[in-house]
């Protein structure tokens, strides 16, 4: 188990499930800006750990089987980060949910 895990869940707002897990830190808090390469870590991180994402990540990947066989990790995860970007941003302008709203 995590050791900051304290076992639960918190009452989602309608947010990303993600962001639901109930986490104390461990020690002290420091803020620091991340680096260009660590953002783009975080956020693939983010994308491929989100149940919400989870069948936008299956559907790139039937889509783009053939093509994207040749990719490096990080050319896969470029790719795929432009795809979900105009996917969600088209499913937006069809679908006014709050679910569209936090996945943009």
């Amino acid at each position: 188990p995590e050791r900051n895990n304290d076992g639960g869940l918190k009452k989602s707002d309608g947010g990303l499930s993600l962001f639901c897990q109930s986490e104390k830190t461990l020690g002290a808090s420091k803020q620091r800006d991340l680096e260009a390469n660590e953002l783009e870590q975080a956020h693939i991180y983010i994308l491929k750990n989100c149940d919400e994402v989870l069948p936008f990540l299956e559907e790139f990947a039937q889509i783009h089987v053939d093509s994207t066989q040749h990719l490096s990790y990080d050319e896969w995860n470029k790719q795929f980060i432009e795809w979900f970007q105009d996917k969600v941003a088209q499913l937006h302008k069809e679908d006014d949910s709050r679910i569209m709203e936090n996945l943009l």
